[in-house]
């Protein structure tokens, strides 16, 4: 079978070359472009979303919201409280009831605990917040209102979890010599 004569400045050898070159410059692109990400790229990293529940209204926002309980079904809320305005506020009330409806007692250590202005607030430090009652355990929700001074109120489910692993280090509350429940309004 007759073959066409090659094109004039295009041999075949002169074909190779310029197809060896486009892929040579695929393979390098594709090893730099491989060791850009690498084994350590945040993309390839295992991440563990925490259990805490976000609430957010227009003035405190609650994140990263628990209720860490203990063996003996005490809890203590924890919960970054934080206002995104330049004003402060104070957390006022804490009203909370089990998966079943049920009222559970809850206690803001001082009355009230104040939020300083665009500070992140943990209600977890000192067990300023603390939950008892009902059928308080992990693995749980606990539907939670949370009233500010100034902000109105804060609402939602938040997860019961058990004072281990990364909540281990959570404070106890000190144990109360009389137990009623929370208000319901």
């Amino acid at each position: 079978m007759p073959t066409s004569p090659p094109r004039p400045g295009r041999t075949p050898a002169r074909a190779r070359r310029a197809l060896l070159r486009l892929l040579a410059a695929g393979a390098a692109t594709t090893v730099l472009g491989a060791c850009a990400a690498g084994l350590d790229a945040q993309t390839v990293q295992v991440y563990n979303a925490p259990a805490g529940a976000d609430l957010r209204s227009d003035g405190v926002d609650a994140l990263g919201t628990v209720v860490v309980v203990g063996p003996d079904g005490t809890g203590t809320l924890s919960s970054g409280l934080v206002t995104p305005f330049d004003t402060a506020d104070a957390l006022v009330g804490v009203e909370a009831t089990d998966s079943g409806g049920d009222p559970l007692t809850t206690q803001i250590a001082g009355g009230t605990l104040p939020i300083p202005a665009e500070e992140l607030v943990q209600t977890a430090d000192g067990a300023a917040v603390t939950i008892s009652g009902g059928d308080l355990e992990p693995g749980r929700l606990v539907r939670l209102v949370m009233s500010f001074e100034r902000s109105g109120q804060v609402s939602g489910d938040v997860p019961v979890v058990a004072r281990e692993q990364e909540y281990a280090s959570v404070p106890t509350p000190a144990p109360r010599t009389s137990r009623r429940p929370a208000p319901q309004g």
